[in-house]
């Protein structure tokens, strides 16, 4: 399963995605946790309850239509159909994040 790293996760926060959208935590020990939403997601935050997102959590927040695809040489290509970009990437969840982030930083996300 890819989620986010701990810093990914603290970026996302620090932008303002809302840690209920979140489906996985980091416990103490710095190991993801959890199913479904995480009680320790809905309390204050702190380092020992660092939300983490699986790449289907950071998808469900994407406001419109996307498409995703993987060219020859294994790189991720992810489109919002109603916007301009067209950056590729190693991974799935690397792009996904890297358009969460932008458009939380473009204030287009309703988080």
């Amino acid at each position: 399963m890819q989620y986010t790293t701990i810093e990914q996760s603290k970026r996302l926060v620090e932008l303002g995605l809302d840690r209920k959208t979140a489906d996985l935590h980091y416990d103490g020990e710095g190991d993801v946790v959890g199913k479904g939403r995480c009680l320790a997601l809905h309390k204050p935050y702190k380092d020992s309850h660092i939300p983490a997102w699986s790449l289907d959590a950071l998808l469900k927040v994407i406001p419109c239509p996307y498409q995703m695809t993987r060219g020859r040489d294994g790189a991720v290509q992810f489109m919002l159909l109603t916007v301009l970009r067209h950056d590729t990437f190693d991974t799935e969840l690397e792009a996904v994040y890297t358009m969460v982030v932008w458009l939380l930083e473009n204030n287009l996300l309703d988080e």
